[in-house]
């Protein structure tokens, strides 16, 4: 029997974060990063959104990007001006500070636009003196941690090397600093219109994809002790998966995940995973999968779940396999919580225009019983008891309104047989706003790639903390990516059951399929690669 693979180790995180960069690649032997002259390596990333400073940092390690929250929102947050004019090969760039430790951070930044061993002159202007100190671009580890600048006095005479913050730290009035350095033109642009976009942009005007993407990278590099990459340390937070939920609840659910698996899988939940990224291959998948959803479902810290899948019938399946799931475990005397609720969504119009067939036609076949229609339908014939799933109390409220509002009372006249339906928009606007206020309530909402966007999923999508992706080896980039949003959650896949899915390669050799189980391309890599959170 295959094994299940859990895929979010801690020498995996490390080796994945490590963005790929055109001359960069990971040693698995020290986990640094090096320089591979021989072979490149394409970068994959596929930002969506112009002309920000992420856009313009697409070909960096993500030890530059870091750079970006370290220094440029820094100095965007900071009370300072900063110009750049490039004369020929050369650069000087004017900053005029009210806080002298900005002139630290600017300093700081210069490795980031220049290249390694470039001579830099700072001139401080103070007092109407003026000062000159001179530096060289380094990129040694042993010697300057985090591609830091040796800094050199002029004149001469003075101590050889100062520490920079020893200097700033004397500078206690209004300052202006010129920096002269060389540059890599290319580098240099793309560096500078980060920069710029940053000074000339209030950052509360800021679109909510740059605001998404500074929170994932403050995600990435912020919590855990994954250990250093290259000359900077690389930390991804854990995500405590059963945190909060009460034991009786675990153990229930623990007893329904499959025996063979079920120590393996429980031992890695409980051992926090990386950014919540839950990976599942091998045998059981979907089993295992609809036990991660409802976890996720479970933990006070996630609650609301969106689910989606490579075609419909694997969203019917994996949502069929959470309602069993959820209602067996609520059942059991020690469980006082109702199990949620559970929606499958499809274009809302099609649903409205099969809940009208069904209660004109009773001989019509239903849709999925987890549909809206016949979510729907099932509220209208309500019996206490007959259904365990409508008895839930998110659904009362609307039982309610269906029964007793008056501008319902066509509705029901046509379901008791009491009348023919009169298609109207008045009519179908009754119907739609009951279809949405059952997709509101849903804590599980499953729908395909290509509506989860559209209104009222849109909605429920930006509210659910955790993501479930069933055969997630059999979606397409773009589709994975609408389904994640603008911001990085909790996620749950698994790949295709007893099978192994090789991925869609273009002509130019890019993967465009990069969830698939050999591993060529991780949950995480693939999540930095394609750019996410830009949608």
């Amino acid at each position: 029997m295959e094994g299940v693979a859990l895929s979010s180790n801690i020498e995996e995180a490390q080796a994945d974060a490590a963005l790929s960069r055109h001359d960069w690649v990971i040693d698995p032997d020290t986990d640094q990063i090096i320089k591979k002259p021989d072979e490149k390596v394409a970068a994959r990333r596929c930002y969506q959104t112009a002309h920000n400073v992420y856009n313009a940092l697409t070909k960096s390690v993500l030890q530059e990007e870091l750079w970006i929250n370290q220094h440029v929102n820094q100095l965007a947050g900071s009370p300072c001006e900063v110009s750049f004019e490039p004369k020929g090969t050369q650069v000087m760039a004017d900053a005029k500070f009210t806080d002298p430790a900005m002139l630290s951070t600017l300093w700081l930044s210069v490795p980031h636009l220049t290249k390694n061993g470039t001579q830099v002159t700072l001139a401080v202007h103070k007092d109407g003196q003026v000062s000159q100190y001179k530096g060289t671009v380094s990129r040694d580890v042993d010697k300057t941690p985090r591609g830091r600048l040796f800094i050199s006095i002029d004149p001469p005479e003075a101590e050889a090397r100062r520490d920079l913050a020893s200097l700033v730290a004397s500078l206690n009035e209004a300052t202006t600093a010129r920096l002269h350095f060389d540059i890599d033109h290319k580098l240099y642009n793309q560096r500078i219109a980060a920069v710029k976009d940053v000074f000339q942009t209030d950052l509360s005007q800021r679109s909510a994809e740059d605001r998404a993407a500074n929170r994932l990278l403050k995600e990435l590099l912020v919590g855990g002790t994954s250990g250093p990459i290259g000359d900077t340390p690389l930390e991804l937070p854990d995500f405590d998966l059963v945190g909060g939920i009460p034991d009786a609840y675990l153990k229930a659910l623990k007893s329904e995940a499959p025996s063979g698996t079920r120590d393996q899988y429980f031992n890695y939940v409980t051992n926090r995973t990386r950014l919540g990224l839950v990976s599942i291959t091998g045998e059981f998948t979907i089993n295992l999968l609809a036990v991660t959803a409802v976890l996720f479902t479970a933990n006070p810290s996630i609650g609301k779940v969106f689910l989606s899948a490579s075609t419909d019938i694997s969203l019917y399946a994996i949502a069929e396999k959470v309602q069993d799931l959820s209602l067996r475990i609520s059942s059991r005397p020690s469980i006082k919580d109702p199990a949620p609720l559970v929606v499958i969504g499809s274009d809302l119009d099609l649903e409205v225009d099969a809940f009208i067939l069904r209660i004109s036609q009773s001989n019509v076949k239903p849709r999925h019983h987890l549909s809206v229609c016949c979510r729907l339908l099932g509220l209208l014939k309500y019996k206490v008891g007959s259904f365990p799933d409508l008895d839930h109390p998110k659904l009362k409220k609307i039982r309610n309104k269906i029964s007793r509002e008056s501008r319902y009372k066509h509705i029901r006249d046509v379901h008791a047989s009491k009348s023919e339906f009169c298609n109207d928009f008045v009519q179908r606007g009754h119907i739609r706003g009951l279809m949405e206020s059952i997709v509101s309530a849903a804590d599980v909402l499953g729908t395909m790639p290509d509506v989860c966007r559209d209104h009222p999923y849109d909605e429920v999508r930006k509210k659910a903390k955790g993501i479930v992706l069933h055969h997630a080896a059999s979606i397409s980039r773009n589709d994975a990516l609408v389904v994640l949003g603008d911001c990085f959650k909790p996620l749950a896949m698994d790949g295709c059951e007893n099978r192994r899915v090789k991925p869609l390669i273009g002509e130019n050799g890019d993967h465009y399929n990069a969830f698939f189980e050999d591993a060529e391309m991780s949950i995480l890599r693939f999540i930095i690669w394609s750019g996410h959170p830009f949608i």
